[in-house]
């Protein structure tokens, strides 16, 4: 019997030891901060920084509501033109305003939806040239990947130079029946308005 008292002590220990084994296997290990921190170094760099960039985007963009009164500046000082324009370029035509330093859009836009221009991209610059000893001003407009659907065009780039004189305008291109247009409708001197218009051709 002293055997068996022995044995069911043995048993009894052992169980517990297994169980005692269990429990530290599975105990959940202590948080140590800077060990986080360590082990997560990667992933939190990657956080700041994209937060970093957030911050940045919005304190230092560009300030909409400056640019909307900008645009709606220049748009009201050309307006009571648009009928003009409406007739002259029935099927679309959009106008935007050079500056010494930038390419001001207005709210005139009805070009269609099937002509694709990047306008952030196109190229209008003045340029000087030399005649007969004078001098003369011009401009000169480049447009890259135009894509209009219904004439079949796609990827079309077209570079265009002509007189800088109100009034003064050239055809670009000819799209199907139609004539892609520039034409300078307003100089200001600080302002240099130039229209871009589908008509029959």
């Amino acid at each position: 019997s002293r055997n068996k008292v022995r044995r069911r002590r043995h048993l009894k220990d052992e169980r517990e030891r297994a169980v005692a084994r269990e429990r530290n296997k599975y105990a959940p290990e202590p948080f140590v901060f800077s060990r986080f921190l360590k082990r997560r170094k990667i992933e939190i760099s990657f956080i700041v920084f994209l937060a970093a960039g957030v911050l940045g985007i919005i304190l230092l963009g560009p300030d909409k509501d400056a640019i909307n009164e900008m645009r709606a500046s220049v748009s009201s000082a050309i307006e009571e033109k648009a009928p003009d324009w409406d007739e002259a370029y029935p099927y679309g035509y959009k106008v935007i305003a050079l500056t010494e330093a930038d390419i001001v859009y207005t709210d005139f836009d009805t070009l269609p939806d099937d002509l694709k221009i990047d306008w952030k991209n196109i190229s209008v610059v003045w340029i000087q040239t030399r005649q007969f000893g004078s001098v003369d001003e011009k401009l000169k407009v480049v447009i890259k990947d135009m894509d209009y659907g219904p004439a079949g065009v796609s990827g079309l780039s077209v570079t265009s130079t002509f007189i800088r004189k109100k009034g003064a305008k050239t055809i670009l291109t000819r799209l199907g029946g139609l004539e892609f247009v520039v034409e300078i409708i307003e100089d200001t001197g600080t302002r240099l308005f130039c229209l871009f218009g589908l008509r029959e051709g």
